[in-house]
Order: structure tokens, then sequence, then C-alpha cells
């Protein structure tokens, strides 16, 4: 079940759009073909079973890992419009395709420079999984880029190859993939077009067990983010539940800091953690692996 809980433009609409961008040669700000963040190891150190989740959409990989955990029910949200149809684009691969057809198609195609992103015969293979705004969007601009602009379309930093996105996503194993084609056809998912300050607004009172903003906080103006998790972003959490609110790449990084030591969280009812995981797809010596959680009473 995929439900649509936003003000979704005409296909027609979102295709100009992105012809135009096409044409200038720019890509949609914070849309990614795949992570480059240590999904696998950090979403299950967080137990999502039978909870209700929200997540950034992105590249999808969030709820594609997400997805493993059993949660009950994954809403996505976005400030643009492409991670919809991107993820549509990947689950209806996912639900489709054999792990080893997947991987030719999403991965070594969109790695490979001289190569089209994907044929007509495999595109028709996997379109029917997807909802019909979705069918609309792809049947047109499926074949109007090649990899070479797409690397840059989807916002690839140049940075990774296949065995970085196998290291980043645990769906992107033989057995978790199947294990996930599964799941994806049964899950509870939608996707609300909003960016994170908005949000909770336009849940209208939702709260959310878990809710994973992955690294936004980088792409956004910090001042007065510690305020904001506090005092707004917790509103949609529920009690007992969880917010991931930063994502610290780099030891270097002080702010996580200002998050740690908050005077005013735990008389709100709230703490600030580290969490700690192995590894990183994307290792240097500066790499921190650590995420800071907002738990809520």
């Amino acid at each position: 079940m995929y439900s649509i809980v936003m003000n979704l433009s005409e296909p027609d609409i979102d295709l100009r759009t992105a012809r135009e961008l096409l044409k200038g040669g720019k890509a949609i700000d914070g849309t990614f073909a795949f992570t480059n963040e240590n999904l696998r190891s950090y979403i299950p150190a967080f137990d999502v079973r039978g909870k209700e989740v929200l997540t950034v959409a992105a590249s999808g990989d969030h709820a594609f890992n997400i997805a493993l955990g059993d949660p009950k029910s994954i809403t996505c949200f976005d400030l643009n419009k492409m991670p919809y149809y991107w993820m549509e684009l990947k689950k209806a691969g996912i639900i489709t395709m054999p792990f080893e057809k997947f991987i030719e198609v999403f991965v070594d195609s969109y790695l490979k420079k001289d190569s089209n992103f994907i044929s007509e015969k495999d595109y028709n293979g996997i379109r029917t999984a997807m909802p019909e705004k979705a069918q609309k969007f792809w049947d047109e601009f499926a074949f109007e880029i090649d990899s070479k602009f797409f690397r840059y379309y989807m916002n690839a930093d140049g940075h990774h190859t296949r065995l970085s996105f196998e290291r980043a996503n645990g769906y992107l194993d033989r057995k978790n993939y199947e294990t996930l084609q599964g799941k994806l056809e049964k899950l509870d998912t939608e996707f609300i077009q909003s960016g994170l300050h908005d949000l909770p607004n336009k849940l209208r009172g939702r709260r959310f067990d878990a809710i994973f903003t992955s690294n936004i906080c980088d792409h956004i103006n910090k001042s007065g983010y510690v305020a904001f998790v506090e005092d707004e972003l917790s509103k949609i959490v529920a009690p007992g539940g969880f917010a991931q609110v930063y994502h610290r790449f780099n030891t270097r990084d002080t702010f996580p800091n200002k998050l740690l030591a908050s005077q005013t969280a735990q008389g709100k009812g709230l703490r600030f953690v580290s969490v700690e995981f192995e590894g990183s797809p994307l290792v240097n010596e500066h790499t921190d692996n650590s995420v800071i959680i907002m738990q809520k009473d």
C-alpha cells in the first residue's frame, strides 16, 4: 500500500520542471540516487519493529533499510517531488527484479559512464509496479537522461563505487534484498512533501515512535536548530520514542556538542544521546561514526 499525502502536481507539470533542470544542467537539490550514509550499520541499531516511523525520503535508502526492521508503517518526507518518483522507481525495481538484475540496472548502469540509465525492456518490466502518477512521469523521463547526466542530476558526488553502495545499504545483500521484496509489497507507506521545519504543522498532531532526519541539518541554517528540535520536532515524537536529529560525519564537527550540552532538554522531558556504530562506506581519517538522537520520556 502506498498512499500519497501531499499536494502532488500532475506528472506533466513535474515533467516540465524536470526537463527545465535537465536542459539547464542543474541537479534537483537534495535528491540522491543512493545514500552516502552508513545505513547498514546505524539503522539496525534501533528497534523499529511494529513502530510508526518517519524518515527523510532522499534516495529511498532510508525507507528500504528501515523496512527490513518490520515497522508498522513508514512515512517519508522531502522538500521536493523528485524523491517520490525516484523511490517509486527503485521500489518497483526491488519488488519485480531478481537481485542480480537490480544490481545491474540500478547500480552498475548508474556507475558506467557509457551506458543508458535503463533500457526500454527493463523499464517495461517494472513500470506496472508503480502507481499511475509515477508511471506517467517515468514513461517519458526515464528515456531522456543517460547515465552520465544522471550521475550529476541525482547529485552523485563521484566517490561512490559498487562496494560503497553495498557497505552503506543492508538491502544490497542478496538475503536481505529477497526479504525486502516481500516486505515492500505489504508495508503501509506515505509520502509528504515538506521541509523539516514545516513537518510539525503539516502532520497536524500525528506522532511517530521513530524519526530519522538523516543529515538534513547540514543543509539548513543551524541557528536555532537546538530550540527547533526541542520545541517543535519533539511535538511529533510519541512518548517513549526518539528522533535522530544529527549525523556526525566528521570528528572535527563540534555542532553535536551543542545538542548534547543542552541545558533545557531535561526540563522538557527530553534527552540527547550519541549513538556510535561500526564502519563507514566513505572512510577517511576524520570520519566519525555516530548519530545524535533526541529521546522523549
